[in-house]
């Protein structure tokens, strides 16, 4: 009988020290999300301000973090609107316009961006990375996220993979070779580019909206037109590529 009782004070001690390691195991190892305030455009270099909305355009700098999007061809702006009105003022992609000496440029669409991106030098050398360190995690970063971070005044370690690694699923895992690699850093790509895409839907009243257009690189692209619409009225502005903040 005693050493049915001490057999099964030993099970439970067992079950008691696996549970806990699980419990750890399965403890999220990303940041918790932070406070994110809105940017003002008003504050950044090269604005445009009217009596009805400020618009700002901020440049793309590689970070050492995730893909390099100009290397891989593409030149990111974020585009930042406040709307100080009532109306629902729209700006749509297809009619903005990258301007250069050599003339105006179409931002390239989201699947057109993301195909870019994923025959480039740069994508292949992060995969052979990923596939090396035996995980995406490393390969992920902040990417384009550490421009909307510090746009937004938030900590921008919320942009190291939590939100885009989290959306395909555990992207800190292990991976199996450079195929499966190449799989994995496609999705990240893919949904990094869409995530942080500018949204062409019209602006609520009182509301500001950050995104990215994704201009062709190379082409010495220094200002971007847009063309804002809002009921019957339509306005062209165009604006200098501001600095991103350090």
């Amino acid at each position: 009988m005693a050493r049915l009782q001490q057999h099964s004070r030993m099970h439970q001690a067992i079950v008691l020290v696996l549970s806990l390691v699980l419990v750890g195991s399965c403890a999220s190892t990303r940041p918790l999300p932070q406070p994110q305030r809105v940017v003002d455009p008003a504050t950044i270099s090269n604005a445009l301000h009217t009596a009805r909305w400020d618009i700002a355009v901020v440049g793309y700098e590689y970070s050492d973090q995730g893909l390099d999007y100009r290397s891989a061809g593409l030149l990111p702006v974020c585009l930042v609107v406040a709307n100080k009105t009532d109306e629902r003022p729209q700006i749509l992609v297809e009619e903005a316009r990258g301007l250069a000496s050599s003339g105006e440029y179409l931002p390239y669409s989201v699947d057109e961006a993301v195909r870019l991106a994923v025959s480039s030098n740069a994508f292949s050398q992060a995969t052979r990375k990923a596939a090396v360190s035996g995980g995406i995690g490393a390969a992920i970063g902040a990417g384009l996220g550490v421009l909307i971070g510090l746009l937004t005044g938030g900590n921008d370690l919320i942009w190291q993979g939590a939100i885009i690694g989290g959306a395909i699923g555990g992207a800190s895992g292990a991976v199996s070779g450079a195929a499966h690699s190449e799989a994995e850093l496609h999705a990240v790509a893919r949904e990094e580019l869409y995530h942080y895409a500018w949204k062409g839907e019209p602006l609520p009243p009182k509301f500001t909206r950050a995104g990215y257009l994704y201009f062709p690189g190379n082409r010495d692209i220094g200002r971007v037109k847009v063309v804002v619409r809002s009921g019957a009225t339509v306005e062209t502005y165009v604006m200098g590529i501001a600095a991103p903040p350090r």
